[in-house]
């Protein structure tokens, strides 16, 4: 589905991240708002801090604004309201928690502006913050709207935050527009050849940030200790974090720091992924997955962790294995079974495929298409409850529905 251009008189929908440095959630956005239908609204997306390489891949109706902020400023929330104010913004969509306290403040000093806060997961294993279950209750009060990529993220919101379930919308993620990472012949040899890695070894994939809840170390250790007992494995550990030189001194320790291939940031990961045998996700805490759906759709046997809506992406043992989280033992014996029966990987390859089918990017555009007109639609009605001498009650309105099913 091709955006339109936004029709006379659209309103902006500014989509608030921190930056665009090419996490999973951002580069899911970029997706989305290349491909959302504009003719209701137009989008704009606004960053705290920096810009980063996913700016340069949205299309040209989808204009970024970098405030350039450094660590928390005050002065971002007011910033927030300028720019809605600027552009006649009809909502600020602000995506994930440390976006949250900005957007919540721009709403108070633009009270006409919708302000919708989006949950796409948790970045620790800690509870939640007083702080954030006190901004959640106060952005509750002054009628502001939550939603989630993720069934699972729901629940969090509900019994962590006390978020009523009327008060949120499911848009889950989705797998890549297309189907992409045919393994070609010559693909896999030169990416093979790129990482030393011989054309006979059984490779593993691992995409996701260097960061402690995605548990990179679990995998090491596991991949370590397959290594022991079956030779020609290697393992590609793609994405960046604080995290990498720990990671990168515990392969040094096992001994498997030839084999284990530090990759940082890429922009081929559908080439990585078709030069692949197995795809590993060792993370300690999910949403939905967006590596997940990427793996699924390049028809990749998927090794991951029972967290999140990962049970209900590979449906555990019928489209790919799933093993308890922090467990490098269990991880290690899944690895090994793979490694070692072709046909396994080809049954849960084909499984991973046909189930990505399920989760479909063009459904995604055609949910979020729906919601925005729905906020749309609503906008007229807040306008005017936010005139001065109105009734504020606080709005309980639309809530998407959720469009995948088993």
């Amino acid at each position: 589905m091709r955006c339109l251009m936004p029709t006379s008189g659209a309103r902006d929908i500014l989509h608030v991240v921190s930056t665009l440095e090419g996490g999973g959630t951002e580069i899911a956005l970029g997706r989305l708002l290349n491909a959302i239908n504009c003719g209701a609204a137009s989008h704009c997306v606004v960053t705290l801090r920096s810009g980063g390489t996913v700016a340069s891949q949205l299309a040209d109706h989808v204009p970024v604004v970098s405030l350039g902020l450094c660590g928390r400023k005050r002065s971002a929330g007011w910033a927030l309201a300028t720019m809605a104010a600027r552009r006649d913004a009809v909502c600020i969509h602000a995506r994930n928690t440390g976006t949250w306290a900005d957007a919540v403040l721009a709403g108070l000093i633009r009270p006409r502006t919708r302000i919708i806060l989006g949950f796409h997961g948790r970045d620790h294993d800690r509870p939640y913050s007083r702080r954030l279950r006190w901004l959640t209750r106060f952005a509750l009060a002054r009628g502001v709207h939550l939603t989630s990529v993720s069934m699972s993220g729901m629940t969090q919101l509900h019994d962590e935050l006390g978020v009523p379930w009327d008060r949120m919308s499911y848009l889950p993620n989705s797998g890549p527009p297309s189907t992409r990472g045919d393994a070609t012949s010559e693909i896999r040899q030169i990416v093979r050849q790129s990482l030393n890695c011989p054309e006979d070894a059984i490779l593993f994939a691992s995409v996701g940030s260097l960061s402690a809840i995605k548990r990179n170390d679990v995998a090491i250790n596991a991949f370590a200790a397959a290594s022991s007992r079956m030779s020609g494995l290697h393992m590609a550990v793609v994405g960046d974090g604080n995290c990498r030189a720990e990671l990168e001194s515990l392969a040094a320790r096992r001994g498997v720091s030839r084999t284990v291939h530090f990759l940082g940031r890429r922009d081929d990961v559908s080439q990585l992924l078709a030069a692949s045998d197995v795809f590993v996700h060792p993370s300690g805490y999910e949403g939905m997955s967006n590596a997940v759906l990427e793996a699924m759709a390049a028809g990749l046997p998927i090794i991951a962790t029972r967290v999140g809506d990962n049970p209900q992406l590979l449906r555990g043992g019928l489209d790919g294995l799933l093993v308890q989280p922090n467990t490098p033992t269990e991880l290690a014996q899944s690895m090994l079974t793979l490694a070692g029966t072709e046909s396994v990987r080809r049954r849960l390859a084909a499984a991973a495929r046909d189930r990505s089918r399920h989760f479909d990017f063009q459904k995604t555009v055609d949910q979020y298409d729906r919601f925005y007109e729905s906020v749309i639609r609503e906008s007229r009605n807040h306008a005017l409850r936010a005139e001065p001498g109105s009734d504020t009650a606080p709005y309980t309105g639309f809530r998407a529905q959720p469009v995948f099913g088993d």
